[in-house]
């Protein structure tokens, strides 16, 4: 489940091209641009960071305190989410 959160989470990132567009040499913003998405990058990975952390924890916790597979499971979802929120 935890895999399966985490590959979503990945395809909400895009790429620099996909977000700001073709390059165009007239534009003289254009470097300042790129430099402001960049920072978007930054934070998306410390989102991804905090899911991965969050649901791995929250299996093992659900997992010892639920004693089987659902509490694991409901643990992860809920660790993935809070970990997300706080990265």
């Amino acid at each position: 489940m935890a895999v399966a959160i985490v590959a979503l989470l990945g395809g909400c990132v895009t790429t620099q091209e996909q977000r700001i567009g073709a390059a165009d040499p007239a534009d003289q913003c254009r470097p300042f641009v790129v430099a402001l998405d960049s920072s978007g990058n930054f934070f998306a990975e410390d989102i991804i960071k905090g899911a991965v952390i969050g649901a791995s924890g929250g299996a093992i916790l659900g997992g010892i305190l639920g004693g089987n597979v659902r509490g694991a499971a409901i643990g992860a979802a809920t660790g993935a989410i809070a970990g997300a929120a706080a990265g």
